[in-house]
Order: structure tokens, then C-alpha cells, then sequence
């Protein structure tokens, strides 16, 4: 009874170390998606995608009530609406000024309605900024309490993630800052004419050596973070490809595992022939 309780326990360890640590270790994790498995029931914003395939759009300049904007006219499907949801007066707000003359709606205390133009892009390319106006000045920024509640109950699908061969390719300015993937080229967008921003965006943006790398130690000063936060928040196209400590641990350790596992069953096929 000692031996088979021995047995046991060790039988046990083993399955915990094979199949449980797994879970124990490795959770929480989002789920991702590469660009090219992105749905055409998909949107992507601020670098998550979303599905609204069972979405109405209320009644709007252009938009009929119970529109589904995936389809025309507004045609968004599979495509970038960050611009229409911008993150405004977070981190940037103190950064991001407006100007004497301008023409964004703003208060006393800095605070703007929007950077860019409320316009969507395409996912897979940077195109050149377009600021013309559709029927009125913020047509499609999304700024309302309403338009905003509406936004935040959006169930999350997934983040959009690169792999580091995707961010090194030199045709598009990816950096990465803290596991988030930002385009720099998305800085020219900003309305320059109504506000002002760091100068350092400009120079993260043209200096071509950072391109492909990861910059988090390069920005260690808090007005620096604060600036990169500020980055996150508006030119975030997604995550990373990367793994947790957990995950890595419980793959090292799955790994170990077998290896004793299996080392146990060829000295015992040993041994057995040896003894014949």
C-alpha cells in the first residue's frame, strides 16, 4: 500500500507538471489576431478588433437608423476606425495644445474634442493625410456621452498583433514602446494648423534608426513616458507578438518534463533488455 501511495502522489506531480501548471501558469491571456485573419465582420479600433456583424448605427448625417456600417455606404469592414474613437485629454492632455486660431472645439482648460480627422483606414498600409471636410467640421467623431457609451459596450474580440519580422519591415515607421506597436507615421495626421504637439514626436517619427525596435529603455524621464503614453493613446495599431513569464515557465517546464518522462521509459526498455 506504502509502494502504491508512492506511486500516486508521483503520478499526480506529473500530471499537475504535464497539464495543470499549464493552466495555473499561462491565463489571462487575450486572444490575438494577425491582420490577415481579421474578418470582414471585423473593425479594428485603437488596435482591438471588434465584431459588428449584428451592429445598428442610430440615425446620423448620411447614416440611416439600423445602418450596419460594415457595409456601404459606409463600408467599414476590416478597416481601422481609431480615428472616429480617439483617446483625447488623457496623457496627452498638457502635450497636445490648441492653437489661438483654432478651430477644434476645445475649453479653458486645454481639453479638445479630437487631434485628427475623424476619417477610416485601411489596416495594411499608412495612407497620405486627408484633411477634407464631409459635411461639417468633427462629421463622424465620435464624441458624444451617447456615441461614447455606445463605444465602451462593444464587446473586445481580440488584439491585433505583429510579429518582430512584420515590425523590422522598413516600409511602414513601427516602434515598439512597451509592447505596444505604434505607427509614427500617423503623427502626420494630427491637425497641425489648430494645435501643436512635443517636438519629439517629430523626431521619433523621422529618425529612421529606431524603426523596428522596441524603445521603451530610450524613454526612461517621466515628461519622456508621458509622451509615449500619449503615443499609445493615439497611434497604437496593436500589440506585440510576445509571451507572458507564465506561459514561457510552463513551457520550459512541459519541456522538462517529458524529457524525464521519456528518459524514465528508454532506461526502463534498457534495463528490461539488458536483463533479458
Amino acid at each position: 500500500m506504502g509502494l502504491i501511495a508512492i506511486i500516486m502522489v508521483i503520478m499526480g506531480i506529473i500530471a499537475f507538471l504535464t497539464f495543470g501548471f499549464t493552466r495555473s501558469a499561462c491565463t489571462g491571456l487575450t486572444r490575438r489576431l494577425q491582420q490577415a485573419d481579421i474578418l470582414s465582420s471585423n473593425v479594428v479600433i485603437n488596435g482591438r478588433t471588434y465584431d459588428l456583424s449584428r451592429s445598428a448605427h442610430p440615425a446620423a448625417t448620411n447614416v440611416d437608423a439600423g445602418t450596419n456600417v460594415l457595409y456601404p455606404p459606409i463600408d467599414a469592414a476590416a478597416k481601422d476606425l481609431s480615428f472616429l474613437f480617439q483617446n483625447v485629454n488623457g496623457n496627452c492632455k498638457g502635450l497636445i495644445k490648441p492653437r489661438d486660431n483654432c478651430t477644434i472645439p476645445s475649453n479653458d482648460d486645454g481639453e479638445l474634442a479630437w487631434y485628427m480627422p475623424c476619417k477610416m483606414r485601411p489596416l495594411n498600409w499608412t495612407i497620405t493625410p486627408n484633411f477634407t471636410t464631409e459635411y461639417y467640421d468633427g462629421y463622424a467623431c465620435h464624441t458624444s456621452a451617447k456615441a461614447r457609451k455606445a463605444f465602451y459596450s462593444l464587446k473586445v474580440q481580440g488584439d491585433v498583433y505583429y510579429t518582430w519580422d512584420q515590425i523590422n519591415n522598413h516600409t511602414r515607421n513601427l516602434i515598439v514602446y512597451n509592447g505596444h506597436v505604434l505607427d509614427m507615421d500617423l503623427i502626420k495626421w494630427f491637425q497641425t494648423d489648430d494645435l501643436t504637439y512635443p517636438d519629439l514626436f517629430d523626431k521619433l517619427m523621422n529618425d529612421e534608426s529606431l524603426r523596428g525596435y522596441d524603445i521603451s529603455l530610450l524613454l526612461t524621464e517621466p515628461h519622456e513616458r508621458q509622451i509615449a503614453n500619449c503615443l499609445v493613446e493615439t497611434v497604437k495599431i496593436g500589440v506585440v507578438d510576445t509571451s507572458t513569464i507564465g506561459c514561457i515557465a510552463a513551457t520550459i517546464v512541459l519541456y522538462v518534463s517529458l524529457v524525464f518522462v521519456l528518459a524514465i521509459v528508454i532506461v526502463k526498455f534498457v534495463v528490461a533488455c539488458y536483463f533479458k
